[in-house]
Parts: C-alpha cells; sequence; structure tokens
C-alpha cells in the first residue's frame, strides 16, 4: 500500500489515503520527539502504535509477545529423532564434503546458500549437497545435530565447519583451501585411476 500525506486537519492529526483500496481515514497522531530537533522535524505516529503492551497480554519474560516465539512443526517423538540422527551421522561420514543447504547448487533459493556453493565451486572441489526444503524433518534435524540455528552448513570429512559467515571468512584467508587440499588430491587420484 502506498499511503499520501495530506495536509493537517487539526493539532496532532493528519489524513492518510490509500492508493491501493482508495479509502481516506482520520487517524490521531501523536508527535515524537527528534534527535534532530521538533523544529526541523517532526514525525507523526499512530497513538495506537505508541505502546505495544497496551493490547497485547500475551508478553513472554524477554518482553517479546508469545505470538512470535519460535516454534517447531516438526513431530518430536524420541524415536522419530534418534532415526534422523543417525541418518545424519550417516550422510556426513559417506561424504567427504557435504553441504546442507537451501536448494540445490545448480539451483540455491537462498543468497547465503548460493555463496557457500559459489565458494566450493571456486575450489574445485566435488562435493555432495542436501536440499533441506525438501524436508522439515531434515531442516530441523541437521540443526539439532549440529547445535548450529542456521542453513547452509557444510561438513568436510565428518566434521562441522560452519555456515555462510565462517566458510566465506575461511575461503578469504585461505584455511578452507588447506582444510580440502588432502580431498582434491584423494579426487585428483580417483579421476586419474578411471
Amino acid at each position: 500500500m502506498v499511503f499520501k500525506v495530506l495536509p493537517i486537519l487539526g493539532q496532532g492529526s493528519k489524513v492518510f489515503t490509500s492508493r491501493a483500496a482508495g479509502v481516506i481515514s482520520r487517524k490521531a497522531f501523536r508527535p515524537i520527539e527528534s534527535s534532530i530537533g521538533a523544529s526541523s522535524f517532526s514525525p507523526f505516529l499512530p497513538s495506537s502504535c505508541i505502546s505495544v503492551r497496551e493490547f497485547s497480554g500475551r508478553v513472554n519474560s524477554d518482553g517479546s509477545d508469545s505470538d512470535f516465539a519460535p516454534e517447531s512443526k516438526v513431530d518430536k517423538t524420541t524415536e522419530d529423532q534418534d532415526g534422523m540422527q543417525e541418518f545424519l551421522k550417516n550422510a556426513v561420514a559417506n561424504h567427504d564434503v557435504l553441504l546442507f543447504m537451501k536448494g540445490s547448487p545448480e539451483a540455491p533459493q537462498c543468497g547465503f546458500s548460493s555463496k557457500v556453493s559459489q565458494i566450493l565451486k571456486a575450489e574445485q572441489i566435488d562435493f555432495s549437497s542436501a536440499d533441506v526444503l525438501s524436508s522439515i524433518e531434515v531442516r530441523e534435524g541437521v540443526k539439532k545435530f549440529s547445535d548450529w540455528p542456521t542453513i547452509p552448513q557444510l561438513y568436510v570429512q565428518g566434521e562441522f565447519v560452519g555456515g555462510c559467515d565462517i566458510v566465506t571468512d575461511m575461503y578469504e584467508s585461505g584455511e578452507l583451501t588447506e582444510l580440502l587440499q588432502p580431498i582434491k588430491e584423494k579426487q585428483k587420484a580417483e579421476r586419474e585411476t578411471e
């Protein structure tokens, strides 16, 4: 929606029009003090937005509304969790370089996944990837498996390396090249024997 401010109708009130709805409404606005100074800048906020706690009865101990608390949509039975953890353990152990990402290396679904995938391609290393968007159980399971809250996640020779920021820093410093060197040599030897 695009809003346009019209001239002030009364002190503390402004009229907003919505081009999308074609509606004009008059709402009471309360001026807010500015660090620039009231004479040069005087923003207004709706009175209803001044204090969120006035209309929210479900405030958590951290001061946020319980509607915004993280929720998992995964069935949390112990048997399912143990099965997923075993699956992830085997997947990580059976691949020298494994990237859990959103999408695929050919069609990444987020910028962070794309960046890590591009870094691995720049390192000229063969790697496996798993699309966490295809299974909510894998997406939530890998976060628990690594004790790392975000995707992408890179594993090299069964060890968790990190997410996008860590992989990017390691690439820029040359640490990633050193870490991947034994795998590159192994992959090169395998290609020569084929």
